[in-house]
């Protein structure tokens, strides 16, 4: 018979019926019975996966590819309208690699925090390049990193915080 207490007070052991006669709340014995998957269910699981996988947007902790749509002419100066939230990003332009994250908006300039070990981070320090679709719209904006400790200020120090702005017009690197 398999079993385990959690919490303390509840036994659970499988494929028993609840004990409703009991008169303490300590040796009362429920129900509990485990999923099973199919294997045409396991199937459709990864083939809806690998479909998803090859999307233009990301979808939760899949990465995506290349953005569809059409790039807005110009990127906002000042994001103060904008809420810390998620959007989604396009690093790698040769090999467009996107991903849903979370960003800090900051006396009106959009900021990233990604930790170390992200492949987008290894992508924005080969090339700073980067498409935002946020709201909808597509900006083509310059992943920054900032050494600024005032600016920094309120980061975690263990993080690698980059101000994301409109592109320039000279070569990324």
């Amino acid at each position: 018979m398999l079993g385990c207490v959690y919490p303390s007070w509840i036994a659970v052991r499988l494929n028993e019926p609840v004990s409703t006669t009991a008169t303490n709340d300590r040796s009362k014995v429920m129900r509990m019975q485990l999923p099973a998957f199919s294997l045409p269910s396991i199937v459709l699981l990864l083939a809806l996966v690998a479909v998803l996988s090859g999307c233009d947007r990301p979808f939760y902790g899949i990465p995506g590819g290349a953005f569809d749509g059409r790039v807005e002419a110009s990127a906002p100066s000042d994001w103060s309208s904008l809420q810390d939230g998620v959007f989604q990003m396009e690093t790698s332009p040769d090999d467009p690699y996107s991903v849903e994250i979370n960003d800090v908006v900051r006396n009106g300039g959009l900021y990233i925090d990604p930790a170390e070990g992200r492949a987008w981070l290894a992508n924005i320090r080969a090339d700073s390049r980067v498409c935002a679709r946020i709201d909808g719209r597509i900006y083509l904006l310059q992943a920054v990193l900032v050494r600024d400790p005032e600016e920094l200020a309120g980061f975690e120090a263990d993080r690698f915080v980059h101000r994301l702005q409109p592109r320039s017009t000279t070569p990324a690197g």
